[in-house]
């Protein structure tokens, strides 16, 4: 069996937004009206955003990261979009 952490985060080059699949991360954020948002994946898919905010990223060094991003349980994986951080 498989087991999915919702606190693991993948660092992806083409995304546009950080998305967080988990609202737990979030240490500020508020709901947005569904239908008003959307993300396009990869694969061709759009996904609806549920929420905007803050999450915080605890890092293994120690340091911690706030990221600005989307709340959308529809991806697999938490993404950082990379580009934001440069």
């Amino acid at each position: 069996m498989l087991v999915k952490s919702v606190h693991f985060w993948t660092v992806d080059l083409r995304a546009t937004d950080h998305i967080a699949r988990d609202r737990t991360t979030f240490v500020e954020s508020h709901w947005i009206l569904k239908g008003t948002r959307y993300i396009f994946m990869g694969n061709n898919a759009f996904v609806t955003v549920l929420g905007i905010g803050t999450c915080k990223l605890d890092l293994q060094d120690g340091h911690t990261l706030y990221l600005h991003g989307v709340y959308t349980p529809e991806v697999q994986w938490n993404i950082v979009y990379v580009l934001a951080l440069l």
